[in-house]
């Protein structure tokens, strides 16, 4: 039980060394610089927040354009040929009514 407790005391110790050389070290790492205001926290919360939405909106929104102008261009096809038919068909209608009246 008394190990057990110097382990933790210990162990406690080396926490608190080290916590105080992380704080020493963010303290001397903003020397000469102002630390940022609840404000300018905000933002960047704020904007780290969005900037994964408005990346993932910009995303679905390109493939949807792409998804939009390939159903475009399969419709126009679609009428393309469907007019060629109509073309077809007449063409043949008037050829054949031509033929009958020069025989």
């Amino acid at each position: 039980m008394v190990e057990e407790k110097s382990t933790l005391v210990k162990a406690f110790s080396r926490f608190t060394k080290r916590f105080s050389l992380i704080s020493e070290y963010r303290s001397s790492k903003f020397l000469g610089r102002q630390p940022l205001s609840l404000r300018w926290y905000l933002v960047l919360l704020v904007a780290g927040t969005l900037l994964p939405v408005v990346l993932f909106a910009i995303a679905i929104a390109y493939r949807l354009s792409v998804r939009e102008q390939a159903a475009s261009e399969r419709r126009i096809l679609l009428a393309a040929r469907n007019l060629s038919q109509i073309i077809e068909r007449e063409l043949s209608s008037t050829t054949r009514t031509l033929q009958q009246f020069s025989i």
